[in-house]
């Protein structure tokens, strides 16, 4: 099992996706290292809810330490874990591993932004919300059992066995 001082390689990767999916929210197109302020404009309807972005102006953000992680992660990958599988099935089993956990770790962004503008609904206190914040819940907690059993399918490439989480 891996830990923050030693991780396993499907905790590297996760952590990678998470870091890909934060650049891209970024704007890391062209490294301006420049994200747009905006402001989330919202309206509900027992239907659906729509969500219109106004930008208001532009603000840096330091993007340099999330693209350092993700370099040294790669490296970690490239020096201590990759070469452990090359030619064997497991290398052919990881491209498909790694995209997976990137789809659900993209669905458990855009269920936790959807989450939070519930939670700040002006008409929180009706059935529809509340329904919709219970799928949002049920959503994140599915998505959260598929990406750690992805993990751990990642991590047995290299036959290494955890256990990421245990239920009382």
């Amino acid at each position: 099992m891996g830990n923050i001082i030693n991780p396993t390689p499907g905790d590297l990767v996760d952590r990678q996706t998470i870091l890909q999916i934060k650049l891209a929210r970024c704007g890391m197109s062209g490294d301006t290292g420049m994200q747009p302020v905006s402001q989330e404009v919202t309206s509900f309807s027992p239907e659906k809810t729509t969500t219109r972005t106004k930008l208001l102006d532009k603000t840096e953000i330091d993007l340099q330490p999330m693209i350092i992680e993700h370099c040294a992660i790669q490296e970690k990958l490239m020096r201590d874990w990759f070469p452990k599988i090359l030619g064997s099935v497991g290398e052919q089993q990881f491209d498909p591993l790694l995209e997976k956990l990137l789809r659900i770790n993209k669905e458990l962004w855009k269920l936790e932004d959807q989450a939070r503008i519930l939670k700040l609904s002006p008409d929180k206190h009706t059935q529809t919300i509340y329904q919709r914040k219970a799928d949002c819940l049920d959503g994140i907690t599915l998505n959260n059992d598929m990406r750690i059993e992805i993990v751990k399918q990642i991590n047995v490439l290299w036959d290494i066995q955890s256990e990421e989480k245990i239920y009382a």
